[in-house]
This record gives structure tokens, C-alpha cells and sequence, in this order.
């Protein structure tokens, strides 16, 4: 009797650490998910540099190719991303890199072919206190259009 109460005692604790280092290894790895999933991503590509975009009041401007012209002239300075003219709306606008060119100078660029930028053109501004991008909004659906 006392033989077999020994055996079922070591049966139970071999089944009781059986059990336990089962719990151990699932939170152990559970823990291990969780920092691998918690800790910052690497950055895979280049830092992205921020742009700025200005628009331009630009007179003069009589033709698509004189705008075509006037686009392929901007988009050759250094640090500028993209030009659209929009002959119609007598309007330009630049994205570019401020710490490589300005406003002043993409300005001066359009003054050529008897086109000339008046100034940098002013977004419409909604007072109202409602989201200011419905303003843009209206403002690209006239660039456009």
C-alpha cells in the first residue's frame, strides 16, 4: 500500500510539472509575441522630406503652350516637385522643397514670355468655423474646370 501511494504521489507531480512548465513555455512565448508586436517599427525606406505647396497669380498667360512653356520652365529649378498652369484660371501652382528653393524665387521663374506672377494666390479662407478643406475644395474644382 505504501508502494503504491508512492507511485500515485510521483504520478501526480510528474503530471503536476508537466502542467506547469506547459504554462510556462505558453506565457514565456505569449510575453515574447507581445514585445516583438509592442516594439517600434524600423523605417524601411529614405525620411521623406516635407514640401510646401504655393499657388501664383499669373497674368498674361494667353495659350496652353505658353503654359505648357511656363510649366516646363518651373519644374527645371532645383528642389521643385511639380507645376500646374492653369491658363484659364491665370493660376499656377508649385510643390517644392523649402530648404532648396522659395517662393521668391519660383515667383521671379514666372515672369517670362509675357507672363507674369502678381503674387502668391490666397487660398479661400472659410470663417464659418466649418472645415477649411471644403474651401480648397472649391478652390481645385475651379483650377480644374
Amino acid at each position: 500500500m505504501i508502494k503504491s501511494g508512492i507511485h500515485l504521489k510521483q504520478f501526480i507531480m510528474k503530471k503536476t510539472n508537466k502542467i506547469f512548465m506547459g504554462i510556462s513555455i505558453f506565457f514565456i512565448g505569449f510575453m515574447a509575441v507581445g514585445v516583438y508586436v509592442l516594439k517600434p517599427a524600423k523605417r524601411v525606406g529614405p525620411e521623406i522630406k516635407p514640401i510646401e505647396l504655393a499657388a501664383y497669380d499669373v497674368k498674361g498667360l494667353k495659350s496652353a503652350e505658353q503654359s505648357a512653356a511656363l510649366r516646363t520652365k518651373v519644374m527645371k529649378m532645383d528642389g521643385v516637385t511639380a507645376c500646374a498652369v492653369n491658363t484659364e484660371a491665370q493660376l499656377a501652382s508649385v510643390t517644392f522643397y523649402p530648404d532648396v528653393t522659395d517662393e521668391q524665387k519660383i515667383q521671379l521663374a514666372m515672369n517670362f514670355e509675357g507672363a507674369h506672377a502678381t503674387g502668391k494666390h490666397q487660398y479661400p479662407v472659410n470663417v464659418k468655423g466649418e472645415c477649411p478643406v471644403n474651401g480648397v475644395q472649391s478652390f481645385l474644382d475651379k483650377m480644374l474646370n
